[in-house]
């Protein structure tokens, strides 16, 4: 059985609505996609490729490649 709370019925209510909502969203909220570009990249594979560009989304790189207007 769960002790009763000193905060009283309703407070206690408030605050595990509150948290849960503040969980959900912080769960639901994705960041961003970002677009590194850098004088250089260095894609592993040879020499470092001048004017390129990576995109990071979900927390990988989704693509690397020539920046556009360059």
């Amino acid at each position: 059985m769960i002790a009763p709370s000193p905060f009283g019925r309703t407070t206690t209510r408030l605050l595990l609505i509150s948290l849960s909502l503040l969980a959900s969203l912080a769960h639901a909220a994705e960041p961003r996609p970002v677009l590194l570009t850098a004088e250089r990249v260095w894609t592993g594979e040879g020499e470092a490729h001048m004017g390129w560009a990576v995109l990071v989304a979900q927390g990988r790189i989704q693509a690397v490649g020539p920046a556009a207007g360059k």
